[in-house]
């Protein structure tokens, strides 16, 4: 399918020190929403440099807003809240979508009278061509109406809980395809201190983050073994955003 310019759903990012990542999810998101909003906290790399530019690029298009971190939910929800279209649908800037058609997801959504998707997550690990069986589904909260929204409540099975919905469903497809498990162990570093701050009520990783300085990529070393091929489909798919990727430039 090529790409299509959705335009019933906003497409929101909060984000920081991911230069490593910006090349990939602009080369899935620029051909495919008419609206993006992003969202940057302070980061140490070149992440404010791509930013910056895709911005000056791409007016219109993409809305960037500066805001220091208080919660992760917080952000998100400051993020979402930025968007003018009724459907948001969060993606981190470590993961992108599979191909789908937003615009004709949400309106069935709306016949349906369903506010809140949930999506399942391969979590990719060792590489980007294998993901973690025992995550999955590890399905995720993140296209919804804009009258829900993010919760301080602690994480138990999703990445945050969302408050407001009346009526969630589930869907086996299209997937989050997640790079977090993957990155450098300095990224990795960044994410375990700053994923720290809110350990206490972190139901996931929460016991991790607090015993290893570094638990991201002690928990990636540990689980390397059990990782298993992705479907050859969603592989395939992986394999040419990525090559399209290596060509992009802010």
């Amino acid at each position: 399918m090529p790409p299509v310019c959705h335009r019933q759903v906003s497409l929101c990012l909060v984000v920081a020190n991911s230069e490593d990542c910006l090349p990939r999810w602009f080369t899935w998101a620029l051909p495919r929403f008419a609206e993006i909003i992003v969202v940057r906290s302070h980061s140490d790399d070149g992440t404010d440099a791509i930013l910056d530019a895709v911005a000056a690029r791409h007016r219109g298009q993409v809305r960037l807003f500066d805001r220091t971190i208080d919660t992760i939910a917080a952000q998100k929800q400051f993020c979402v809240s930025r968007a003018t279209r009724r459907w948001r649908l969060v993606v981190d800037a470590d993961e992108i979508m599979e191909d789908v058609h937003w615009d004709g997801i949400v309106t069935t959504l709306d016949r349906q009278g369903a506010d809140l998707l949930q999506l399942p997550r391969f979590n990719l690990q060792a590489d980007d061509q294998h993901f973690l069986p025992s995550a999955y589904p590890d399905r995720q909260e993140r296209l919804f109406r804009s009258h829900v929204r993010f919760s301080d409540l602690p994480r138990h099975h999703t990445h945050h809980q969302m408050v407001g919905a009346r009526r969630a469903v589930a869907t086996s497809a299209p997937h989050v395809l997640h790079w977090g498990h993957i990155r450098t162990p300095a990224h990795l570093a960044w994410k375990s201190r700053v994923r720290r701050r809110w350990a206490a009520t972190d139901y996931i990783e929460g016991q991790g983050l607090q015993a290893h300085d570094n638990w991201f990529h002690h928990r990636n070393g540990v689980l390397d073994p059990t990782a298993e091929p992705l479907p050859p489909n969603v592989a395939a798919y992986i394999r040419h955003i990525e090559a399209l990727a290596r060509d992009w430039t802010p």
